[in-house]
């Protein structure tokens, strides 16, 4: 567990870790900002966004398959996701 767990975390690092060094220059060039601390943010929501993704997605299935009940379960768990993520950039 505590290898598959470090393999995860890993790749949400080197994940974010490119994403801001891409990012880092154009935000400076358009927009005058450096944010270091974007960094450490983005290793917290990252797997946060990847887990809504997969909800909207899973919500979709179920809507498909006609079970409403579920369905709106799993659109609110990835409602409950978001708002975290918009705490956790405020």
């Amino acid at each position: 567990f505590t290898r598959w767990l470090g393999g995860h975390a890993l790749v949400v690092a080197a994940i974010t870790w490119t994403a801001c060094v891409a990012s880092t220059p154009s935000s400076i060039a358009n927009f005058g900002i450096f944010s270091p601390g974007a960094l450490l943010g983005n290793l917290l929501v990252v797997p946060l966004a990847s887990l809504a993704i997969v909800a909207g997605f899973v919500a979709l299935l179920f809507g498909l398959a006609g079970l409403l009940p579920v369905t709106l379960l799993v659109n609110h768990a990835a409602a409950v996701l978001i708002l975290v993520m918009d705490r956790l950039v405020q």
